[in-house]
């Protein structure tokens, strides 16, 4: 499962996933590669064991930070824990709905995700804070409430 979730395309997704599978097999590649060197012991003289011991110290090494590192997220979302569910502490907004974002706008829905959909837009406001035009992709979108006075120029 993703962490992190963005919009993306197809294309993007397989080369994503591919990179992902290729990182993957190089690693697993390295490991077992290492690991049957030293347990082939070529060119070493001595038992098995005194050719593990510096790979082991290494793992000992890694496995102390990687606990440290646990140690430190656990303690950081224990401590956002109690800070943010302490009572009279403002709880996250609910999210809102495409309905209550356009006509805060004073926006149609449609006009709404045209604007989202857009790669590029642009708002013009007034003197007053009142959006007086938005531009989408060169398309003019004009708010509801504010249809008798707005500037129609061409994008």
């Amino acid at each position: 499962m993703m962490i992190i979730t963005t919009h993306r395309s197809s294309l993007g997704l397989a080369l994503d996933t591919l990179l992902t599978i290729l990182g993957w097999s190089g690693f697993l590649y390295l490991i077992l590669k290492g690991i049957l060197i030293l347990a082939d012991g070529s060119g070493r003289h001595g038992p098995i064991l005194e050719s593990f011991l510096p790979t082991a110290h290494t793992l000992t090494i890694y496995l102390a930070i990687a606990a440290t590192n646990a140690l430190a997220v656990l303690l950081w979302a224990r401590y956002h824990k109690t800070i943010f569910n302490k009572p009279g502490r403002p709880r996250l907004q609910p999210v809102l709905d495409d309905e209550t974002v356009a006509s805060s706008f004073h926006l149609s829905c449609g006009q709404l995700h045209r604007l989202q959909e857009s790669r590029v837009a642009v708002i013009h406001h007034s003197e007053s804070g009142e959006i007086e035009l938005l531009e989408a992709d060169g398309d003019n979108l004009q708010p509801r409430e504010n249809e008798a006075h707005l500037d129609t120029r061409a994008a």
